[in-house]
């Protein structure tokens, strides 16, 4: 379990009058649970996933990581280890030449012996489906590819949980569609917890749990059906729940009852068969 206790944290902490970015924030994200954070531009959402595998100390409050308090330096390395994290944009993760070079640089420096270290990269590169390109210059991938390629390099180390700072940003609808498909595998298949910071609505429908931020601090969470259920909250937070979201909770005031939060096209028309 990744816990947050009173967490906060400031980008200038020597100034009397700067404004926290995060505010005593209280989090628990459970082994295996698939969360997605959204909130507006300057909420506070990448600063605390940056604190979620050691990349920046609490200021004040602590950050734990299945037991290991993140304050501690002596831990920093193995919640690394266990907490992967995605960059939004994966230029700025990819270090080597080729896919399959790249994919092996973690464990390269993990001083792993070479033939454990090549059954791993062909397994982590066969299961993100990038092994026929192992041999390919990363500079010549498309945008999805080289985002599969950062998750590859960090799923190598088969990590308990993985943040990803929208990592779909960047990416054309196809690329989006691609990386998607990669966390559901991960989440379904391997068990990982998943913490996805994203202003895509729609993916962040995919999640188990949202939390809003707004302000440095969480100021709602719920079931994606529980958040899209409270559109006029959403827009407080400059936030715009999908269209069909939004039709459907409107449909909810008309007097079609239980359609509120309803996140697909299929949902809402099986839902309005009831009313045939």
């Amino acid at each position: 379990m990744i816990y947050c206790d009173d967490l906060c944290f400031s980008y200038l902490p020597n100034e009397k009058e700067a404004k926290n970015t995060l505010n005593h924030i209280q989090l628990q994200i459970q082994k295996g649970e698939w969360v997605a954070l959204i909130g507006a531009n300057g909420s506070g959402k990448s600063t605390l996933a940056k604190h979620l595998n050691g990349l920046f100390i609490p200021q004040q409050g602590k950050v734990m990581v299945d037991g290991m308090d993140a304050s501690d330096k002596k831990n920093l390395l193995a919640i690394r280890t266990k907490v992967a994290y995605i960059m939004q944009n994966p230029d700025n993760q990819i270090v080597a030449s080729t896919v399959e070079e790249d994919t092996a640089f973690a464990l390269e420096n993990l001083s792993l012996p070479p033939e454990e270290i090549q059954r791993k990269v062909n397994k982590i590169l066969q299961w993100m489906g990038l092994y026929e390109a192992k041999e390919k210059m990363a500079a010549t991938l498309s945008g999805g590819q080289k985002q599969k390629l950062a998750i590859a390099g960090a799923l190598v180390c088969e990590p308990t949980y993985l943040v990803a700072d929208e990592p779909t940003s960047m990416l054309d609808p196809v690329g989006q569609k691609e990386v998607m498909a990669a966390f559901a595998r991960m989440h379904q298949e391997k068990g990982m917890g998943i913490i996805h910071i994203t202003h895509r609505l729609m993916e962040a429908a995919l999640a188990q749990r949202i939390l809003v931020m707004e302000g440095g601090e969480i100021v709602l969470q719920g079931t994606p059906q529980e958040i899209f259920a409270q559109g006029p909250i959403l827009e407080k937070y400059h936030l715009h729940i999908p269209p069909i979201a939004e039709l459907a909770n409107v449909l909810a005031q008309e007097g079609y009852p239980g359609l509120q939060g309803v996140l697909s096209v299929e949902e809402l028309v099986t839902q309005l068969c009831q009313f045939a």
